[in-house]
């Protein structure tokens, strides 16, 4: 609850909200410190509203250690079962993305994206840069480059990757994919259209991208789809590892992998 009063609603640990004798202690030692220090900095009793104010601090102060020592060093844990399609697993790690908040889904994608053409494209050198990266401070033609294709990986397809960065590949001579969502597949097919390219530019979900080309891979047996799967998350947290700052976008890989 209190938590949620401020804005945070994620899922905390049980033991969290959990009290003991010893906590009680503590409060009041708490209680004790603060007075004594308002007392001694020549703050004497305080109105019923200044205490609510102050009160809604000291919260607000408890909520930030809970996200900084919590939330910021929690890997990212989706329901992953070894029996899915590859393409269900990463429709999974998308909606925990979602459900964290921020740029967290946006860098999932991108790395998981990153992680498959590693495998796919093993004498390739697949870039990895950070997340927040733009192309033009690569001059790469989008996200990743391969071959004369331009792969541009986007939770929130909007008109500027058609209208913008699509149109530039094409005047390039460069062929642009666009990878998406499953949800947003849609609105860029509707984008693509009002951009006047929707015959000169592959529209894919994120979720088949990946998913397809690993099951491939795999030989689509399931044994070796479980094996794939668990090199795909490793080589998205190789990926985390050396690319970005926040280490906890790294993936929590099941032991049953």
């Amino acid at each position: 609850m209190l938590l949620a009063d401020h804005g945070e609603i994620r899922k905390f640990t049980r033991e969290g909200g959990r009290t003991s004798r010893k906590t009680i202690v503590l409060a009041a030692q708490l209680a004790d410190t603060i007075n004594s220090t308002g007392t001694a900095a020549g703050v004497h009793a305080l109105g019923l509203a200044e205490r609510h104010a102050l009160a809604r601090l000291l919260q607000a102060w408890f909520v930030d250690r809970v996200w900084e020592d919590y939330f910021g060093r929690q890997k990212i844990s989706a329901d992953i079962d070894p029996a899915w399609s590859i393409r269900a697993v990463v429709a999974s790690l998308i909606a925990a993305g979602r459900d964290r908040g921020g740029n967290s889904a946006g860098a999932i994608v991108q790395h998981l994206v990153g992680a498959k053409l590693e495998i796919r494209f093993p004498l390739e050198e697949i870039n990895g840069e950070s997340y927040t990266t733009a192309d033009l401070q690569t001059q790469r033609a989008g996200d990743y480059q391969i071959g004369d294709t331009a792969i541009h990986v986007t939770m929130a397809p909007g008109p500027d990757v058609f209208q913008g960065r699509c149109l530039e590949n094409l005047k390039q001579g460069f062929r642009p994919r666009v990878l998406v969502p499953k949800d947003q597949l849609l609105r860029a097919e509707v984008h693509a259209e009002d951009a006047g390219i929707a015959n000169r530019v592959a529209i894919q979900t994120i979720e088949d991208f990946v998913g397809t080309n690993i099951e491939e891979v795999a030989g689509f047996r399931q044994d070796k789809v479980r094996a794939e799967l668990r090199r795909l998350l490793e080589i998205y947290n190789a990926r985390i590892e050396v690319a970005e700052a926040d280490q906890s976008l790294k993936v929590v890989i099941p032991e049953n992998l």
